[in-house]
């Protein structure tokens, strides 16, 4: 009766999901799906689809036995995950169950449990579906909406805890149908003792108000949910903050070029940043010394170089999708040669950044533009809140910190401590960490991303509170203030989503706190947000033919003899 109780109390906070639809919304429903050449084979996209990153969600044989709360459907089934924005994905020696975009199977190597989580693929693989055809963006940005995933996930956990007869299809299928009472009361105490954990983190975010504003599709307060798993769960409750700084997924094509990556431009080493973004979605690590434990203990974790050093390899060769006029429309070139000019003359300062030696090694990459927030004039609160941020280290043994010195700290540990265990020699460790440092700050700016490839990645701004690239270039007072995401119907007039609504639409509302869409504005006067003079309407579309396929400086200048050795710079693959 105890756990009846835990797990009916575990329910009211899923409440708002008793209705969910289980038939997929006509705007999801594609026939058939066109990849672009990107520069990757079939195999890499599907390493990058599916390789373990060491993060965990689940088990892996509850995850496929589930059924979906309301209906006795696999929950992991294409269809059912669809709804929450995941794309589909053949089956291949790399996905044997056919899982969506983003799934992985990780399996402990001591005990050989194994267990499904995310890897970078399920929110950094977009999509633009016209007519019929879904075009497939690899390494863009995706609709996923990961808060209602996991909400929908354990509260699905818990009905089928609460149901005899669903428990027991779900022991059936995981414990299989030999299996003894004694199994079947084990199997009901693993998942009590999950949904205990849910339920009180649950508790905690909802006692500390973390998350006040809903994300919603292809957005996530990457930083602050991070430092809450991170810091809060993984050290002390003192350590949890309000995360209301939801950001949009960016697209991953060329990032490996860049000197400093995330929106505020905040970490260094491409190795650092996967390990911080892997912590971030449930690789496990000790960051407290256990009961009867030692300092040895600390940093040990469950991430995966190996593989994030595939994909990292991997995603160098990505390029940035190309337009499919045979799908989406011809270019008008006039039009292209009058947005050219216009982007030369307005755009290419800050987006078109130079190709410069960027750190000690001697190695190549772009120089990015930041902008500080009083310039660029978008919402502050991803840079600040980070910026804010303090740490208590605990058994860490630093004190209070910066968030970014504590991450630093963190990822240096863990990774340098997971070489060690795999004999990683010290060259290849500097390979493997992109020839750079690791280190963290934290600017008061965001950067100027370059815009290859940017039709394909909508909505815009940092935080995605621009539906379309027409919108962009309108001053912030005749932006729309309210608008839909969550399809993947594309409108390649204004180059981004449809705005809906539609059936099961996310409404993002700009006036929110987080959710701001001024800044970045051609208009007339000066002053905060006002980057340039303002466009005509035939600018306007002459700068969006431009960028469906435009001219920038994404190629780096060729090595000269005597230079010092670039190895980030992908050499014939």
């Amino acid at each position: 009766m105890r756990h009846f109780r835990k797990a009916s109390a575990l329910l009211a906070g899923f409440v708002m999901f008793a209705c969910a639809p289980t038939e997929l919304a006509e705007h999801r429903r594609v026939e058939g799906v066109r990849y672009l050449d990107q520069g990757i084979s079939t195999d890499e996209r599907q390493r990058l689809y599916h390789y373990s990153q060491g993060t965990r969600i689940m088990n892996y044989e509850w995850f496929m036995a589930l059924e979906q709360s309301n209906n006795r459907e696999p929950f992991a089934s294409p269809q059912n995950l669809a709804r929450f924005g995941f794309l589909p994905s053949e089956r291949s020696d790399h996905n044997p169950n056919g899982l969506p975009v983003g799934f992985a199977k990780d399996v402990d190597s001591e005990t050989g449990d194994a267990f499904v989580g995310f890897t970078c693929a399920a929110c950094h693989t977009g999509q633009i579906n016209t007519g019929t055809i879904g075009v497939r963006i690899d390494g863009g940005a995706s609709l996923v909406d990961t808060d209602q995933f996991l909400t929908s996930l354990f509260r699905s956990l818990a009905i089928t805890r609460l149901l005899p007869t669903k428990f027991n299809r779900f022991a059936d299928k995981v414990l299989g149908d030999d299996h003894s009472e004694a199994e079947r009361a084990s199997l009901r105490e693993d998942v009590d003792s999950v949904i205990d954990r849910v339920k009180d983190q649950q508790n905690i975010n909802r006692d500390l108000g973390l998350y006040p504003v809903a994300e919603g599709p292809g957005r996530t307060d990457a930083l602050g949910r991070g430092g809450n798993l991170v810091f809060g769960t993984g050290i002390s409750p003192a350590n949890y903050r309000k995360a209301d700084a939801p950001v949009r997924f960016p697209s991953l094509w060329d990032i490996w070029s860049y000197d400093w990556v995330q929106y505020n431009a905040s970490i260094h080493q491409p190795m650092a940043r996967n390990v911080a973004e892997a912590l971030g979605v449930r690789a496990l690590v000790t960051l407290k010394i256990p009961p009867g434990g030692t300092e040895d203990d600390l940093y040990a974790s469950t991430v995966r170089l190996a593989e994030i050093d595939r994909m990292e390899r991997i995603l160098q060769k990505l390029k940035p999708p190309p337009w499919p006029e045979e799908i989406l429309g011809r270019i008008d070139r006039e039009k292209w040669r009058q947005g050219k000019a216009l982007y030369e003359a307005r755009c290419a300062g800050c987006h078109d950044p130079a190709w410069r030696e960027v750190d000690r090694f001697g190695n190549l990459g772009r120089r990015m533009i930041t902008v500080p927030l009083d310039k660029i004039g978008t919402d502050d609160k991803a840079a600040t809140n980070f910026a804010e941020r303090t740490v208590d280290t605990g058994d860490l043994g630093l004190g209070t910190v910066s968030a970014a010195r504590a991450l630093e700290v963190v990822t240096t540990k863990v990774i340098e401590r997971k070489y060690d265990e795999l004999g990683i020699p010290e060259a290849e460790r500097v390979r493997m960490n992109g020839c750079r440092e690791n280190e963290w700050r934290a600017p008061l700016a965001y950067k100027a991303k370059p815009l290859d490839g940017v039709w394909a990645s909508p909505p815009y701004l940092h935080n995605g509170s621009v539906p379309n690239m027409y919108q962009l270039l309108l001053p912030a007072e005749e932006r729309d203030k309210v608008f839909h995401v969550g399809t993947y119907r594309y409108d390649p007039v204004h180059m981004g989503y449809e705005t809906g609504p539609f059936e099961d639409s996310f409404r993002f509302d700009t006036t929110l706190p987080g959710n701001s869409n001024a800044g970045h504005e051609f208009r007339d006067g000066s002053g905060e947000g006002v980057i340039g003079p303002p466009l005509s309407d035939a600018e306007r579309f002459a700068l969006i033919e431009f960028l469906k396929a435009p001219e920038t400086n994404r190629e780096p200048p060729p090595r000269q003899a005597g230079d010092a050795a670039d190895c980030i710079v992908p050499a014939g693959g």
